[in-house]
């Protein structure tokens, strides 16, 4: 289990899991009326799945500690947005968002949008549409490994969030109302992301 990873519980309980041993074995902070009372809970592990080094479509998907990308932001000079968003789980505000690299969130160039830090390439000018919201709407990810979904309760309301599968940066959501083929469509803060023009080589 991912360190950070929310999993649900019975009766509407929640959990992050905090760390990861060696031994597969795992902690768990769990949120519940009853907390700070000695409670048991059994929980039934029905699979272990070992993560992917290498995605299908051959980039690396080792995590970067937290320290390594703090590091990375600041190198890189990621402005007060991006760090909201990838680090806070910040929304930039509709129309007005701009990559790291200052391609506006309406752009029709084509290229792939990469993770603004790790670089791990997200959503390709392909798949991109017009969705009127005023951020990037795509309707794919390039490779389903490069980002993790998972069920997001905040704001008063239930969505599904989009994080980066190198980083864990948070990018943004995905809804069911988009285009076919997919019915999907991923809508991303610009912020969270770097535009590399087609026919730039993107580091594996």
């Amino acid at each position: 289990l991912p360190v950070g990873q929310m999993v649900q519980l019975p009766n509407g309980m929640q959990a992050k899991v905090l760390e990861c041993s060696d031994d597969g074995s795992f902690t768990m902070d769990c949120n519940h009326p009853l907390a700070g009372k000695d409670l048991t809970f059994e929980i039934e592990l029905l699979k272990v799945t070992e993560p992917k080094k290498v995605s299908d479509s051959g980039y690396k998907l080792d995590r970067i500690p937290l320290e390594k990308q703090i590091e990375e932001a600041q190198e890189t000079g990621l402005d007060d947005t991006a760090l909201d968003v990838i680090f806070s789980h910040g929304t930039e505000r509709a129309f007005t968002g701009k990559t790291s690299d200052g391609t506006s969130h309406d752009s029709k160039a084509k290229g792939t949008y990469v993770c603004a830090i790790g670089g791990l390439p997200l959503f390709s000018s392909e798949h991109k549409f017009e969705s009127g919201t005023g951020w990037p709407s795509f309707y794919q990810p390039i490779d389903p490994d490069h980002i993790i979904e998972r069920k997001d309760t905040s704001a008063g309301m239930v969505r599904v969030e989009v994080m980066c599968a190198r980083t864990g940066a948070h990018l943004g959501h995905v809804f069911p109302d988009g285009p076919e083929p997919t019915g999907k469509r991923y809508c991303i803060n610009s912020a969270a992301m770097r535009f590399v023009p087609e026919g730039e080589e993107i580091p594996k």
